[in-house]
């Protein structure tokens, strides 16, 4: 409820004018144009006096819309010409169980507008984010296999990227509903209210909980949109800086299963590789991947370490858990997978490594079609 057009100015503050979940698009001689609730809709608006028309006017239906990027699926030119492309069902995904080799072992989650998942310690349960295009908004939901999924959080706030806590008990999620991303925890049992754990003024894409559940580790963002690893004492406390500085972007952390390591993936070299480094840091730090790595997990003892490497392999990496520093042995390639881009998290693994639960897109058809209107400001007069 809080996203709105505004109207920005070098000499003023910005001045808002309505509230809207879509992009808006100005056409002369003076028409903005933008989506509600599928609707392309345009509106009568003087630059000079910032006066708006009371009510707009439809001009197409069925448009596709981004909601929860902000989006609309239009654009229209200083000719005249417009175009917009037709709304269709959103993209869904089964969750499904994978064996070492790839081998399907059975669906986990029937088709849905799945956009991140875990699985919980007991790997009879996941966690997931699933999306709302209607209602504008991503909710937290709990998974557990061949049942319905069950709410954890509410439309209007918008929650994703959930992670459990070690015992199971609780899930932290990342949520836009006070601003840039914060972290909450809540009851897996859907009990007690949203309890915040990490509030500031950065953008925050959560990661995971250290073993002994002290620690949440983060992506966090600065204003050149680079991300830098950070973990925050979950009782409060002074932040542990994992990595810093430079202009890389690291993301996705998690914790080794033993707590010694966190591994991450960082575009330092030109394209995203996994590393790893210890916990607390020491200013060591291993490349584990080299023709390209991303999605870091580990298994539950921290002795295999698997990531997506640039072909769209899952890869399992040994590591001996005796060695006093870290030591890992030779990659082996599991199973192609191929991930969807608006997954953080595509794949996860049970704690022994034996299964991997994998989201795989549904068919979804022939793709929307798109529509061009010349002139289209001609039918407003009539």
């Amino acid at each position: 409820e809080k996203n709105s057009a505004y109207l920005g100015s070098l000499d003023d503050p910005p001045r808002r004018l309505f509230a809207t979940q879509s992009k808006v698009a100005f056409a002369l001689p003076g028409q903005l144009l933008f989506l509600r609730e599928g609707t392309l809709v345009a509106q009568g608006f003087e630059p000079d006096t910032l006066k708006l028309d009371p009510d707009p006017v439809t001009v197409a239906t069925d448009v596709a819309a981004r909601t929860l990027g902000i989006g609309g699926a239009f654009a229209v030119s200083g000719a005249g010409l417009l175009v917009y492309t037709h709304a269709s069902p959103p993209a869904t995904f089964s969750l499904r169980w994978r064996d070492r080799s790839g081998r399907d072992l059975g669906v986990f989650g029937e088709p849905d507008a799945y956009a991140q998942f875990r699985l919980a310690p007991d790997a009879r349960r996941a966690a997931v984010a699933i999306d709302d295009e209607k209602a504008g908004s991503r909710s937290v939901w709990i998974l557990e296999g061949g049942h319905t999924p069950r709410r954890l959080t509410f439309p209007g706030t918008h929650d994703w990227q959930p992670v459990w806590s070690p015992d199971g008990v609780r899930v932290a999620f990342s949520s836009y509903r006070d601003g840039l991303s914060n972290i909450y925890v809540k009851s897996a049992a859907g009990s007690g209210n949203d309890e915040p754990l990490v509030l500031s003024a950065d953008q925050k894409d959560l990661g995971d909980f250290s073993p002994d559940g002290r620690y949440l580790v983060y992506r966090d963002t600065d204003r050149n949109l680079k991300g830098d690893i950070v973990a925050d004492l979950t009782g409060g406390g002074k932040r542990i800086e994992v990595t810093s500085g430079g202009s890389s972007d690291e993301g996705a952390p998690r914790f080794s299963g033993d707590g010694r390591w966190v591994a991450y993936e960082s575009d330092e070299t030109g394209r995203f590789e996994v590393f790893v480094q210890p916990f607390p840091p020491t200013g060591a730090r291993w490349q584990v991947s080299v023709s390209g790595g991303r999605e870091p997990s580990w298994r539950s003892d921290g002795g295999e370490l698997y990531y997506l490497d640039g072909g769209g392999m899952i890869v399992a990496l040994p590591v001996d858990r005796k060695a006093p520093s870290f030591a890992p042995g030779t990659p082996q390639p599991l199973f192609a997978h191929t991930p969807r881009a608006r997954f953080t998290n595509s794949y996860d693994a049970s704690r022994d490594g034996s299964r991997f639960l994998v989201a795989v897109a549904t068919p979804r058809g022939r793709a929307p079609s798109s529509t061009v209107v010349l002139n289209w400001a001609a039918a407003l007069r009539k």
